[in-house]
């Protein structure tokens, strides 16, 4: 995924279309969410320089000892999502929130992309299907998957059928095409990873 410089955690709320002065464009709706840094890393401890920033707030009940404790040891209410982030301009307890962004950045977002479940080669590999016609009974079936001499097995790698959707993915240059600040909303343009109502992180600069 590469580093992550600065950034917040927003919630994707879905795709609507936006008008331009060069046309109609599809766009992206995230609610970014306010961040409060918890805590930092350091190159004597920790070999690297970070800041680990909490997002959204949450009752104790729903945090282990551990995450219980670093809230505690910075004096900070409990958070449901941390993220790290390569920075060490910022302190404990310093705070971050969209104004971060504006109109023109080219960000990058990371997220969870949709699960498809245990899915078949022609929705998984684009495979085509077979012939319908003539008593054809491979019609979405996947064929013929190994050698048919010498090692007689299934090469490793094989396109097969399987689990579909599920993983980190990130996007980069996304173009931020509008800020609302009073809704702490940022619109981006085309589409990001991840289904409605999902996490997401907005970040700058970094390699992936």
């Amino acid at each position: 995924m590469g580093k992550m410089f600065m950034g917040l955690v927003g919630k994707k709320l879905g795709m609507t279309s936006y008008i331009t002065p060069s046309g109609v464009i599809p766009v992206t709706v995230v609610q970014a969410i306010k961040g409060t840094v918890a805590d930092k890393r350091t190159v004597e401890k920790d070999g690297y320089e970070a800041v680990r920033v909490a997002f959204q707030e949450c009752s104790e009940r729903k945090l282990n000892r551990p995450e219980l404790g670093l809230f505690k040891k910075a004096s900070i209410k409990p958070h449901k999502k941390i993220v790290e982030f390569q920075n060490n301009s910022l302190n404990v307890g310093d705070t971050i929130d969209i104004s971060m962004f504006s109109v023109g950045d080219n960000i990058n977002v990371t997220g969870i992309t949709r699960g498809f479940g245990t899915s078949g080669t022609i929705k998984r590999w684009k495979f085509q299907r077979g012939p319908m016609s003539h008593g054809s009974k491979n019609i979405r079936k996947i064929g013929s998957t190994g050698v048919g001499t010498g090692m007689s097995k299934i090469i490793k790698g094989k396109k097969m059928p399987g689990h579909m959707g599920n993983v980190k993915r990130t996007v980069k240059n996304i173009s931020v095409v509008d800020l609302m600040p009073e809704d702490y909303l940022v619109i981006l343009k085309g589409s990001i990873p991840g289904h409605k109502n999902s996490f997401v992180i907005l970040y700058k600069g970094g390699n992936a």
